[in-house]
């Protein structure tokens, strides 16, 4: 009786698992990995398109305030200094630097310098001082840039109205 009585109390301090806890453990999360796995996939991919479309986005944005900056200084609205196109614009600022925006491509280029890429449109308008559109150079007061920017199926529109200094 002793044998049998000192028998069992082993058995129960046994503490363990089972095999077959242990493989229904591993099957449990193996339907719960093969679950979660494609949700994980789509979440990375869908946040890398996000980064890869915010760095574009980013460049556009500094390109455009560079280009609002640069263009307040044209030193004045003559044939001399200023030279007017859709999608080209060329000025001397105060400086005497002759500077041209223009696209190139996809890319948006100062002086042949990429200022940013994945522009798919680059349009410049002028308006006179009363806010109408011209063409005349002697008359421009106002430059409205547009551009539009393309990343993996996103597209995104800039614009800025840049008012002309000492002019």
């Amino acid at each position: 009786m002793w044998i049998q009585k000192n028998s069992n109390q082993m058995m129960n301090q046994n503490k363990g698992f089972t095999l077959i806890e242990i493989i229904m453990v591993i099957v449990i999360l193996g339907i719960v990995s093969s679950i979660a796995a494609p949700m994980i996939y789509e979440a990375s991919q869908s946040a890398s398109q996000q980064y890869k479309m915010t760095d574009v986005l980013d460049d556009a944005r500094i390109a455009l305030e560079r280009m609002t900056r640069e263009i307040r200084m044209v030193r004045s609205a003559t044939a001399a200094d200023l030279s007017i196109g859709a999608s080209t614009l060329t000025f001397t600022d105060v400086t005497a630097s002759v500077i041209t925006y223009t696209l190139s491509g996809s890319n948006l280029t100062r002086n042949g310098q990429i200022l940013a890429t994945h522009v798919t449109s680059l349009i410049f308008s002028y308006q006179d001082a009363n806010g109408n559109t011209t063409a005349v150079v002697t008359q421009v007061r106002y430059i409205t840039i547009t551009m539009v920017i393309s990343e993996s199926g996103y597209t995104t529109n800039l614009k800025e109205v840049v008012a002309l200094y000492d002019v």
